[in-house]
């Protein structure tokens, strides 16, 4: 019984750290969610990043969130087309091209750097967090402990008191069950004394009667003692 209230406490008290563990979890992120929300972005021409990718979910952890943008954009990226295969003059071309299309996409880029370093603060931030909610989860663990350790300390002093009241009661069972069989056998005595009662008084009525006899044995042996002391007397008499 008492090994098995242990159990139960102690199954109590791991729930309790389990839910306590869960409680401190964001809601899980999947792989599909994160790539169809980028896919709604960029059709609505909104760069996907770690910060508008969580504003549509509503929900996550910054560092699941941020890791899956960062799979969703190594798939999507625009195949690279190596110089090697293209003729002379039109790498010359290429080349202006790029040198003025990065003069043009100097402020994305910054855009990009700025946003990639507002990531770097949320993730930042979410570590923070994270590291605030392990500590706190590591001092309710250890409350909860510590609780263990008295309940079980708690039930080792029960299961010591219940041994000893058993014991006690055993004792006291024991007591009872010998002034049963001697109240049995008092009320047997008992019983018994009206038969005793007529057999004692059937003796001191043969007691009487022999006394009697005897009385009257005595009688006549003093009659007859009598008698022949007078017949002896007379017989003197006559010589």
């Amino acid at each position: 019984m008492i090994v098995a209230l242990i159990r139960i406490i102690s199954y109590h008290l791991n729930h309790i750290i389990l839910r306590e563990l869960k409680l401190a979890r964001e809601p899980s992120i999947t792989r599909e969610q994160v790539f169809g929300v980028c896919d709604t972005l960029v059709a609505n021409k909104v760069r996907p990043t770690l910060r508008t990718v969580r504003d549509h979910l509503g929900a996550g952890s910054n560092l699941t969130i941020n890791r899956l943008v960062n799979e969703w954009k190594s798939e999507h990226a625009a195949p690279a087309v190596t110089a090697s295969s293209l003729p002379p003059a039109l790498q010359r071309g290429i080349a202006e091209f790029v040198a003025v299309e990065i003069a043009a996409a100097r402020a994305p880029l910054e855009t990009e750097i700025a946003e990639q370093q507002q990531t770097n603060h949320d993730l930042a931030a979410e570590i923070e967090r994270q590291t605030a909610e392990i500590e706190t989860l590591m001092g309710t663990v250890a409350t909860l402990t510590t609780a263990k350790s008295a309940a079980e300390a708690n039930i080792a002093m029960l299961s010591d008191a219940l041994a000893a009241e058993k014991e006690s009661v055993l004792r006291e069972r024991a007591a009872a069950e010998q002034a049963r069989v001697e109240l049995a056998k008092d009320k047997l005595r008992l019983e018994s004394m009206p038969d005793l009662k007529k057999e004692l008084e059937g003796l001191r009525a043969e007691l009487n009667q022999e006394r009697q006899q005897r009385i009257d044995a005595e009688r006549q042996l003093a009659v007859c003692e009598a008698l022949r002391a007078q017949s002896e007397a007379a017989g003197k008499a006559g010589d």
